[in-house]
């Protein structure tokens, strides 16, 4: 961010994907091996990349178990982690807020198919809908 001197303020680009924005971006669920009762559920623009950087900075090897790219996807990330906070798990590295007991990969899961699918699949019934009034 460019800091202007003055009255005037400094302009924010609109960013595409990360926090709080409401654009598709990858939801995903990581999984850690040899922890393997430990889950990181999470969100990124770039998913090989992110993963990548979260391997490097956590212990073990994480890799990815699911990943669904969904509008909103933060909101549902934000959602997913109040719910699970009860599972939350004290680990280290990149990430080390959102590691959850493996149990939490079922709601961050179900949620993301339930997003996918109510953007998605309304899309495609528009779509068919077009088309089926031109034949």
């Amino acid at each position: 961010m460019k800091v202007l001197k003055g009255k005037r303020k400094a302009r924010r680009k609109k960013q595409k994907s990360g926090n709080g924005v409401s654009s598709v971006q990858w939801l995903y669920v990581l999984w850690n091996f040899p922890f393997i009762w430990v889950c990181k559920v999470g969100i990124g623009g770039n998913l090989k990349r992110r993963e990548m950087q979260i391997d490097r900075s956590a212990p073990g090897w994480d890799f990815i178990i699911f990943a669904l790219p969904i509008p909103f996807a933060w909101q549902v990330e934000q959602f997913t982690h109040r719910i699970c906070a009860p599972f939350r798990v004290r680990f280290w590295g990149s990430g080390r807020t959102e590691r959850f007991f493996i149990i939490a990969a079922i709601p961050a899961i179900a949620l993301s198919l339930l997003v996918f699918a109510f953007s998605w699949g309304s899309a495609a019934i528009l779509f068919f809908a077009i088309v089926k009034s031109l034949l």
